[in-house]
């Protein structure tokens, strides 16, 4: 797979806080295997205009394995 499925950052100058947390992020991507939409908004602690998220809502990269079935 080339280049970037999905991103997510500022479009103008949030104060840090306002990045999900990465242990959280990835721990849901990773552990749970939610799609990326679910796990940034389970994880950004604040919903605001600034940050944003730009991909395939319902990519999975990490899909838990009791999910595949």
């Amino acid at each position: 797979m080339d280049g970037v499925s999905v991103t997510l950052g500022p479009v103008a100058e949030p104060y840090l806080q306002a990045f999900p947390p990465p242990q959280l992020f990835f721990g849901l991507l990773v552990e749970k295997g939610v799609s990326i939409a679910e796990a940034y908004i389970l994880s950004c602690p604040f919903l605001s205009w600034q940050m944003i998220l730009i991909g395939d809502p319902l990519y999975r990269p990490f899909r838990a394995e009791t999910l595949k079935n």
